[in-house]
């Protein structure tokens, strides 16, 4: 029997616990066309990933870098107005809004 290769989704799952849990919540009580969502998805990361060279790796640790900041504006976005939060980006928290100092910035 000639093994199938694994995708480079499920090699993305399997190799970070954080990413296993979130893909087993959002696939739970998922319909059957899920599924074939889910090998169009696998199909077209394999052919993303080898094009751009992106390993699996750098695809977690873009992911995690990416919920750790969506995490620090949501708290960001619940300090009070005089409080600055310890972000990264620029104007971030920095407005003085009475209700929260999350801001959002319009790009032209």
């Amino acid at each position: 029997m000639i093994e199938q290769p694994t995708s480079f989704l499920d090699t993305l799952i399997r190799g970070s616990r954080k990413l296993e849990l979130d893909y087993e919540q959002a696939s739970h009580g998922a319909p059957e066309s899920a599924a074939r969502v889910r090998a169009a998805v696998a199909k077209f990361l394999d052919g993303y990933a080898a094009f751009n060279q992106i390993s699996p790796e750098a695809a977690a640790a873009s992911y995690m870098a990416t919920v750790r900041s969506y995490a620090n504006d949501i708290k960001c976005s619940c300090k009070p107005a005089n409080t600055r939060c310890k972000s990264t980006r620029r104007n971030q928290c920095s407005r003085g809004s009475t209700t929260t100092c999350f801001s959002f910035s319009r790009s032209s």
